[in-house]
């Protein structure tokens, strides 16, 4: 069967948060990441959408949520019809409401997103297809209206996860750790060669780059796919391709040997993975005219946050 891509069109459900303590700190990459007690974490996924549906958003969200429950955080998944706009921003706005600067908080997001050349990018929670040929665009949810609900947060240590189409797009220009083209693949715009976020030994390089960035103290992003790529899922995991290999880096993307898989280790095990699974195997593969390739990008500024203890 045909892997559904997480285009143009759709999103996943978290319930409220009661209390909301936690912190996972900050440090330099070249230092590792330290841990804390336990972060906060909201984490929505959408595949029943009255229209344009996606088949595992929804088991994303609450396989990363219960995942993230046992490595450090606590978290609620949010999925199908309760992740509509007004709830994730209300998660958000709880969420500033009640952490401190010292605090630690994750958002996800996986489902549909819009984007592409000429156009800013979107997630789009549950209310934001109303039909086949309805679609209500004024509930998705805009790279600035993210950006401008997280800088309400009241802590710097923020994670910020996407597994949608056009995720990159949530990225800011000269913010990103990656140098590919933003529609990555040997037919596409490119394979120039990305930063080596493969190696720790390269992590001081990268970071040197992204200090020059307007978005050193913004959330340190992680997007499944650029800003004019679609991302993919796949019944061969039964999960989003990006966030299964995310997932699987709790166990295996512990690269310096700390004990602890930081955001940019579990990004780059999963950059890894899906070169290697799923891009190998894809790069002459077509779905309604776009090749089926495509490339997970990071930004974040000089520092790494745990994201598995």
């Amino acid at each position: 069967m045909m892997p559904k891509t997480r285009l143009a069109r759709a999103g996943r459900i978290l319930f409220p948060l009661a209390a909301l303590t936690a912190l996972v700190s900050c440090s330099f990459v070249a230092q590792g990441a330290e841990s804390r007690p336990k972060g906060t974490a909201f984490v929505f996924g959408v595949s029943e959408y009255k229209a344009h549906k996606l088949t595992f958003p929804d088991d994303d969200a609450v396989s990363l949520s219960a995942l993230l429950n046992r490595r450090g955080w606590i978290s609620k998944a949010v999925v199908n019809s309760n992740a509509t706009k007004a709830a994730i921003k209300n998660a958000i706005e709880v969420a500033a409401a009640n952490l401190d600067s010292s605090s630690s908080f994750l958002f996800y997001f996986s489902g549909h997103g819009e984007g592409g050349k000429d156009k800013e990018a979107c997630i789009i929670p549950y209310d934001g297809i109303k039909g086949k040929a309805d679609l209500a665009t004024e509930n998705w949810i805009s790279a600035s209206e993210l950006k401008a609900w997280t800088a309400k947060l009241p802590t710097k240590n923020v994670i910020v996860i996407l597994d949608t189409c056009y995720s990159g797009g949530f990225i800011e220009t000269g913010a990103s750790l990656d140098l590919a083209p933003q529609n990555y693949g040997k037919l596409d715009d490119g394979i120039a060669p990305s930063f080596p976020l493969e190696s720790l030994g390269y992590f001081n390089e990268l970071l040197a780059r992204s200090l020059a960035s307007k978005d050193q103290e913004g959330p340190l992003h992680l997007s499944a796919a650029g800003s004019d790529e679609l991302s993919f899922e796949a019944d061969t995991w039964s999960h989003g391709v990006f966030t299964y290999f995310l997932l699987e880096a709790a166990e295996d993307g512990d690269e310096d040997g700390d004990g602890k898989v930081s955001a940019l280790e579990a990004f780059a095990y999963a950059k890894r993975r899906l070169a290697d699974a799923w891009n190998k195997k894809r790069a002459d593969w077509l779905y309604e005219g776009r090749y089926m390739d495509y490339l997970p990008r990071a930004s974040g500024g000089f520092r790494d946050l745990v994201l598995y203890e």
